[in-house]
């Protein structure tokens, strides 16, 4: 099921955001998080690694590893079930997994470009 649109927004909150390409260097598992998910550490280039707690378990830690994604780095740090996660992976809802669960498909570029790339 599709959300319903939101309202407009002004330009500058999507300016305001920043969201960088990084590719994904460790996958961990997180048996602490309430709904299954991984530790994730994102190389955002001249931005450093950063650790990302994401609901993706519908990939296997060995799929994600080296793959590109988008993610937002200036949210601020959040604790999740006493892990710091410092950047949001961006992604959307794809096909129900054989849990029932939907799974989540992870926001990347189509062609490789460099870790940090800033979005626009």
């Amino acid at each position: 099921m599709t959300p319903e649109a939101k309202p407009a927004a002004e330009y500058a909150h999507f300016d305001a955001l920043d969201i960088r390409v990084g590719t994904i260097a460790q996958v961990l598992p997180f048996p602490r998080a309430r709904n299954p998910s991984y530790k994730i550490e994102v190389d955002l280039g001249p931005l450093g690694l950063r650790w990302s707690s994401a609901q993706v378990t519908n990939y296997s830690p060995e799929e994600l590893l080296g793959s590109q994604v988008c993610c937002i780095v200036n949210f601020g740090a959040r604790n999740i079930a006493g892990f710091t996660s410092e950047v949001l992976i961006l992604g959307a809802p794809g096909e129900a997994m054989e849990s029932g669960h939907t799974g989540v498909i992870v926001v990347s570029p189509r062609s490789r470009v460099e870790d940090g790339s800033a979005l626009f």
